[in-house]
């Protein structure tokens, strides 16, 4: 199945990573699946001789061709990049579940007339918890490896094979290991620390040889990372021993096992491969430890947060395609995190803390109530109403105090677009629904009058968006109110 997206997620418990669409490393949030994201650059080159003429090129510029899939059932994804010269070059990239470790697997082949003479390079432009500064990077020679470090995160970077040289240097400065990597003499300079904000960055290269035609050579390139630099050696160290088919395998069986559990009826054929494309995409945005459904592993725009209202549907597909583990696992995440007045900040980081903020969202507050009330009509597990019925009843009463006092609707609060404050359609459509199946909760637990109350407190509510934001003239709610917006 080809990826069109602008990037392809990939990950493990602690993990998440992108690869762009142009082959590069373009995210790296560690250790958890939000913050904090460590890339700066990270991209492969090739430096080759044809018919006497040495030339450079990073494999994500012109004049490269590219075609990227996934494999079938697998978060592995393979990116296949062709040159008018006749250099080939196949890029397999994975994380493994079992540990934290980045595999970039490279094939080169010379599918030109004559001999090719190549050498491989790799850049690393790390930005350690967001920022340059601090960052220092060493060639250590014993493990023919780049370390990248800033207090408890470390990176360590090398291959399966030892390398021809190696550069760390400093952005804009006579060391800066971008500048150099273009001509292929790295300088050997084995120590940079950072100089403002500048920041540091790192090469390393392998000589390839000369290449028949038709003629491949193959590197894996592994980048593992922990809170010291010990348990980082320690990772890359077992990682080299195992061989490349026994990590595919493993991811492999990481991704099928998950697909396996799932309970899935009634979808027609031609749409089981998007499906099971999208549990798998689904599977690396989920915090299997924490619960947290992280939108979008992107920074531009922002969308690496928590939203209630996305992960509630995330939520509710999961209970429908039959993870209901996971399902609960994030309610039970909403429960940790709803403040003390029974709502819901906009969104937060997937470890629980608020993030940045316009205001408060309502739709997304009754959104949580009506995926937990889904929830356990697709489980049927009291257990899960008894236990977050604190929740519930909270959450009812902190949106039926968010009632406009002349309409009798939710409001005023920011529309899901986070575009203006108003008396939305949508917000209190969501409040509808939430109310209602409250009322339905309130019922199977035995608290009939409260049960009662939240029913006459729904239908109210509905009357008034039917009254305040319905159009007659033109047939049609209103988008919002108090101010109009047709």
């Amino acid at each position: 199945m080809l990826s069109t997206s602008q990037q392809a997620p990939m990950g493990n418990r602690s993990t998440l990573v992108t690869i762009g669409k142009n082959g590069e490393l373009r995210h790296l949030f560690w250790p958890s699946h939000n913050y904090p994201q460590h890339i700066h650059g990270s991209l492969p080159g090739i430096l080759f001789k044809v018919d006497g003429k040495e030339s450079f090129t990073w494999l994500t510029d012109n004049p490269w061709i590219r075609k990227q899939r996934y494999l079938p059932d697998s978060t592995i994804l393979e990116t296949v990049f062709a040159h008018p010269q006749g250099i080939q070059v196949k890029a397999t990239d994975f994380v493994l579940p079992d540990r934290d470790a980045l595999a970039r697997v490279y094939e080169v082949t010379n599918a030109n007339a004559g001999s090719l003479d190549a050498s491989l390079l790799y850049y690393n432009d790390f930005d350690i918890a967001e920022t340059p500064v601090g960052d220092a990077c060493y060639y250590d020679d014993k493990m023919d490896v780049i370390v990248s470090y800033k207090r408890n995160y470390w990176f360590v970077f090398g291959s399966d094979r030892h390398s021809s040289s190696h550069q760390c240097g400093v952005h804009d400065e006579g060391s800066d290991a971008f500048v150099d990597a273009k001509d292929g003499n790295l300088s050997g300079n084995p120590l940079a620390l950072h100089s403002g904000m500048m920041g540091v960055n790192s090469c390393l290269k392998w000589d390839l040889g000369s290449l028949l035609q038709g003629a491949k050579e193959q590197l894996t390139l592994l980048m593992c990372f922990a809170n010291n630099r010990q348990n980082a050696f320690k990772i890359i160290e077992t990682t080299r021993q195992d061989s490349l088919a026994a990590m595919v395998n493993n991811v492999n069986r990481y991704c099928q096992d998950w697909l396996r559990r799932g309970r899935i009826t009634g979808v027609p054929e031609q749409w089981n491969d998007l499906l099971r494309r999208s549990l798998l995409t689904i599977r690396t945005l989920v915090s299997q430890d924490l619960g947290g459904i992280v939108a979008a592993p992107t920074l531009d725009p922002d969308y690496r947060y928590v939203w209630s209202r996305d992960g509630t549907y995330v939520a509710y597909a999961l209970d429908r395609c039959g993870y209901a583990e996971d399902a609960e696992g994030f309610y039970r995440w909403c429960k940790e995190v709803q403040e003390p007045d029974g709502g819901w900040y906009q969104r937060y980081h997937v470890e629980k803390s608020p993030g940045p903020s316009w205001g408060e969202q309502e739709d997304q507050c009754a959104t949580i109530l009506w995926g937990m009330a889904q929830h356990y009509q697709l489980t049927r597990d009291e257990s899960f109403l008894a236990d977050i019925w604190p929740t519930v009843r909270m959450g009812v009463d902190h949106i039926l105090r968010k009632r406009d006092q002349e309409t009798g609707l939710i409001g005023p609060s920011i529309d899901l677009w986070e575009e203006k404050t108003a008396l939305h359609t949508y917000t209190n459509a969501a409040g509808c629904a939430a109310i209602r199946e409250s009322s339905k909760i309130a019922s199977i637990l035995g608290y009939d009058a409260l049960s009662v109350s939240w029913a006459e407190d729904a239908k109210a509510l509905q009357n008034a968006v039917t009254t305040h934001l319905w159009d007659e003239k033109k047939g049609r709610f209103l988008k919002s109110v108090k101010p109009n917006d047709p």
